[in-house]
């Protein structure tokens, strides 16, 4: 019998670690010490965030409106990160030029 303090929920681990399959968290104990026992559980429960990370963007729609100077449509997008980094930064925003295609 195992003491509950030494075992590990799956669930927490698989969220914890960004969503790694039931295969890939079974070769933890391989690669590290002191890793406690990870409890699997008997079914296979679909967590929404592993489900929403392997579900393809949609494609954009074609432009109907094209630069002919750099700076002259720019697109901005902000991300927001649910744990901070490690200089504590938790927002990143990026710029795209649209007529030179840097960001």
């Amino acid at each position: 019998m195992h003491s509950t303090a030494n075992l590990v929920d799956f669930n927490t681990l698989h969220c914890y670690f960004g969503y790694p399959s039931k295969e890939a968290l079974r070769h933890v104990k391989e690669y590290t010490t002191n890793f406690s026992q990870i409890e699997f559980s008997k079914d296979s429960l679909f967590c929404p965030g592993y489900t929403r990370g392997k579900i393809p963007n949609k494609s954009f729609l074609p432009l109907l409106y094209h630069t002919i100077h750099p700076f002259q449509l720019i697109y901005s997008d902000i991300k927001s990160f649910s744990t901070l980094s490690y200089y504590y930064q938790r927002y990143m925003i990026t710029f795209y030029d649209n007529y030179t295609s840097y960001a």
